[in-house]
């Protein structure tokens, strides 16, 4: 009986790992998604005047740290 119950707790927890892995995955692919984003952005920079420059950057900076907050209570929730 005992020996039942301790395969059962195996296999579910290979199955949460399993779930883990995907959800890092999926947040692989925002950051990679973020930088794509970066790149646009700075060679649209490249065409402004030096003001509004500075003005973007900080907005840019504002959005990614709330992207990466949104990352970090994912990885809280697992």
């Amino acid at each position: 009986m005992l020996r039942q119950q301790q395969h059962h707790q195996q296999q579910q927890q290979e199955q949460q790992q399993q779930q883990q892995q995907q959800q890092q995955q999926q947040q692989q692919q925002q950051q990679q998604q973020q930088q794509q984003q970066q790149q646009k952005q700075l060679q649209q920079q490249q065409l402004l005047p030096l003001h509004q420059k500075q003005q973007q950057q900080q907005q840019q900076q504002e959005l990614q740290l709330h992207q990466q907050q949104q990352q970090l209570q994912q990885q809280q929730e697992l």
